[in-house]
């Protein structure tokens, strides 16, 4: 099966492949538990919604706060908490899936098709 071509273009940008993905692959009533689960952890300055949680995400920083939730001795050093431009939130999320990477969370990933 060909990957869609929202997928293949360089161009597109990282809050749409995040949107693209999310509306994929997670059905309406996960994205509801997934905005409430994450706003039990109290780990995001603003209260969550399904209409901002992708500008939440983008940045990366929520992507650590949740790690750091769950895993508080998590080195996150070189994490940009006050990440705007692109090159700094993609390096934010690089850090945090480099730590899941780390910590064992591959093997559960490993048969996905990207």
């Amino acid at each position: 099966m060909e990957a869609p071509q929202a997928l293949n273009s360089n161009k597109k940008s990282s809050v749409g492949l995040i949107d693209l993905i999310i509306h994929l692959f997670i059905g309406a009533l996960q994205k509801n538990l997934i905005v409430r689960w994450i706003n039990t952890l109290d780990v995001c300055e603003n209260y969550l919604t399904l209409e901002n949680i992708i500008e939440e995400l983008k940045s990366g920083i929520l992507l650590c706060n949740i790690l750091k939730f769950h895993q508080p001795n998590l080195d996150f050093t070189g994490v940009n908490s006050k990440a705007r431009a692109k090159k700094q939130c993609l390096n934010n999320i690089e850090k945090a899936l480099s730590i899941l990477y780390q910590k064992g969370a591959a093997p559960r990933c490993k048969n996905m098709i990207v």
